[in-house]
């Protein structure tokens, strides 16, 4: 049988789930975890993905890639600096520099996130006992079409067919409302993880799934509370020790950790305490950290979380909320939760859903909808979502000319009529913006392309432009000549993505390298599960004469059976590295007596 997941891939933690028997099941990884670090490590001759990258990132900084999310499908990244590994441009974007092999390596951030897609999806085909092969994805509301499509490319280089891509407050109103098929609600979903902030408001109503507004900060999350904490101690440290950490990665790395996991600790407990043998000039480092002084510390950023929920509500006038649902590992800090619920009048917020999981959870109600075999309970439910940002064309003075307003339900076909700028005019250049500023220098280009007419008098020809935006987001832009019937279209997902068909190819034979290391891991992964499963049907078969197997066999068949166990068992133990097929085909053979 063949599964359809929706993936989580955020930028602190990514998760994984799947809707199977009228339940969506959130998928482990090999330790059990329910989420998995978005994090990849390389060394000499392995590379680590998830929880193993993680333990690296002190002692091998620069080398252990975190918060690729922030920097996919960016031409250029404001704070470079903050990342232990290095950071480059190249004519196609950003790269990343890592050492491999005993090689320095320049790798794309759409590989990186690939990697970490793959080890989801393995998971996910170890828990299912099954292939993978098609995928929902979320991405922060606030992404824009370059970033979108560089999602797409990793998880093709992953070996993830798309179905769709979902905006993280869209879906986990979907995992809210599931159940909810008889109630009409406006719903806003406050989203909050490690890097990202994304605020929606829907209309829930029989089933329907309404995206009425979405805003949010593309910038914002757990991780820039952490550098706040991590500069107060900085600060701290070099007045103790007169030493300025910053110029060392692996110190700079260790404080970063420690002031992670005391931020999470600090939502549960008024004060901890951070320790640090041999920090700097093997001096060890300890110092109490209050809830208070986090807060404090981090206030100013607090408050910013409520600018995009001022802003879907304005653009709705000001309608009434009747849930606010919180979702987003960040949106569990007390502070936060204290500061929303007070700009609705102390409302009481819904935390009900399990905000590292819950976007997730609607990933894979979603692609449980496209598959082919779409459960009885979900055929009734509609996701109707919207266009984050306006998109439209630069006309003349080098002003934006809406074409797709902002908030326009997807999928979305829209024309507009212009015509020529002076007389005898041969040639119109089509440029594609994106934004909300009124100035086309101000709003981000997607493409261009140029449409031929014939020459004629100022407002003689007339041609009209076309946006049509699929369900992914995906936008494409056609120009007619309605006098000569000239024709010129733009793809922005072919013209503009991040990688042409020849990178992605190259990528996907990049990745088989490292896939390497990852199918062996997994070949050891099933044969371990498979030894155990062995091993507990040897230790189920009830040889006694008075028990409930041995009264259903003769005395001859008993001896037969606890002969070859005995056999099978001396086997196991004997041998240590065989493969998954071995040990059910032995097993089998047992079953079969």
């Amino acid at each position: 049988m063949s599964y359809a997941i929706g993936i989580d891939l955020g930028t602190t933690y990514s998760c994984v789930g799947v809707f199977r028997n009228q339940r969506v099941e959130i998928i482990p990884n090999e330790l059990g975890k329910r989420t998995t670090p978005s994090c990849v490590a390389f060394n000499s001759f392995h590379t680590h993905i998830g929880e193993a990258a993680v333990n690296e990132r002190a002692e091998n900084p620069t080398n252990t890639i975190f918060g690729i999310k922030r920097i996919i499908g960016k031409d250029s990244y404001d704070d470079v600096g903050k990342f232990p590994f290095e950071i480059t441009k190249s004519k196609s974007g950003l790269v990343i520099k890592v050492s491999f092999n005993g090689k320095k390596r320049k790798l794309k951030p759409e590989l990186i996130s690939a990697m970490i897609l793959r080890k989801l999806k393995t998971d996910a085909e170890i828990y299912l006992g099954a292939d993978v092969k098609n995928a929902v994805i979320t991405v922060p509301a606030t992404f824009n079409d370059k970033q979108r499509q560089a999602t797409k490319d990793a998880a093709l280089i992953a070996g993830l067919n798309v179905k769709r891509i979902i905006n993280e407050p869209t879906a986990a109103a979907l995992s809210y409302g599931i159940d909810k098929k008889q109630e009409t609600l406006n719903v806003l979903v406050y989203d909050l993880g490690g890097g990202t902030l994304d605020v929606s408001l829907l209309e829930v109503t029989e089933g329907k799934f309404t995206v009425k507004a979405t805003a949010g900060i593309s910038h914002l999350g757990g991780e820039d509370f952490d550098d706040q904490l991590v500069n107060y101690l900085v600060s701290d440290i070099n007045k103790q020790f007169k030493e300025d950490i910053l110029r060392n990665p692996r110190v700079l790395m260790r404080l970063k950790l420690a002031c992670e996991r005391a931020k999470i600790m600090l939502s549960a407990y008024s004060q901890t305490t951070i320790e640090l043998d041999s920090l700097v000039g093997g001096h060890d480092y300890s110092v109490i950290v209050t809830r208070a002084k986090f807060e404090n510390l981090c206030l100013g950023l607090f408050k910013r979380t409520l600018d995009p929920i001022k802003q879907v509500l304005r653009e709705n006038n000001e309608c009434h909320v009747d849930e606010i649902v919180m979702v987003g590992g960040s949106s569990k800090i007390p502070k936060i939760q204290e500061i929303v619920s007070s700009y609705f009048g102390n409302k009481v917020l819904n935390t009900s859903m399990n905000p590292d999981e819950a976007i997730a959870a609607g990933a894979a109600i979603q692609a449980a909808m496209l598959s082919k075999n779409c459960p009885m309970d979900l055929e009734k439910i509609t996701l109707v979502d919207i266009t984050p940002l306006s998109l439209g064309i630069e006309i003349t003075g080098k002003v934006f000319d809406i074409v797709v307003p902002k908030n326009s339900i997807l999928p979305v076909k829209v024309t507009k009529g212009y015509t020529t700028a002076f007389s005898n005019q041969t040639l119109i250049k089509i440029l594609v913006l994106e934004g909300e500023r009124p100035l086309s220098t101000d709003n981000r280009a997607l493409g261009e392309f140029v449409l031929k007419v014939p020459k004629a008098p100022i407002g003689t020809v007339k041609i009209d432009v076309s946006f049509t935006i699929d369900e992914n987001g995906i936008l494409t832009v056609s120009a007619v000549d309605k006098m000569s019937y000239s024709h010129k279209e733009i793809i922005i997902e072919g013209q503009n993505r991040r990688l042409t068909n020849e990178e992605i190819k190259a990528m996907v034979k990049e990745a088989e390298e490292f896939r390497a290391v990852d199918e062996k891991k997994l070949r050891a992964v099933r044969a371990v599960k498979a030894e155990k499963e062995l091993r507990l049907f040897l230790s189920s078969i009830n040889f006694s004469e008075d028990g409930e197997s041995g009264s259903n066999i003769t005395p001859e068949d008993r001896e037969t059976l606890q002969t070859t166990s005995t056999e099978v068992f001396e086997w196991v133990e004997k041998n240590k590295d065989v493969s998954t097929e071995e040990y059910i085909t032995k097993r089998d053979f047992l079953r079969s007596l």
